[in-house]
């Protein structure tokens, strides 16, 4: 994003989408200065379905710090206690990133494969059920 404008349309739809129940996104920011290095979204809430997606960016230079982790717990935690989000959450990781394989292992997902619309060409899919 280049303009101002740009910023805050996009603000707007990501608020429009959290009062909807649809989409939720939060800045990553470092504690020592309250600089924003990443986000850590929700979206694709379907809790008829008992689903839900996540994706999170995290500038490179914060990476190994395990704050990804720490906002896939946060997140984890939200979607939870919305209410009937338990099932079918979806995470597809690029299979370079061991960091990223090991932290979600460690919260329970399980690997299940290639997703047929990958992110990535080669990512990978797990899923904690």
């Amino acid at each position: 994003m280049r303009e101002l404008a740009e910023a805050e349309e996009l603000l707007s739809k990501i608020t429009s989408h959290a009062k909807a129940g649809t989409l939720f996104q939060w800045g990553i920011a470092r504690r020592e200065d309250d600089q924003v290095i990443g986000t850590a979204t929700l979206f694709r809430v379907d809790p008829e379905h008992r689903r839900v997606r996540s994706a999170g960016i995290l500038r490179r230079d914060q990476w190994g710090r395990g704050l990804a982790h720490e906002a896939l717990t946060a997140l984890l935690g939200h979607a939870f206690s919305m209410g009937g989000i338990s099932t079918g959450w979806k995470a597809d990781i690029d299979p370079r990133n061991a960091r990223s394989i090991r932290s979600v292992e460690r919260l329970g997902f399980k690997l299940e494969g290639t997703p047929a619309r990958a992110v990535t060409s080669s990512a990978v899919t797990f899923r904690i059920r």
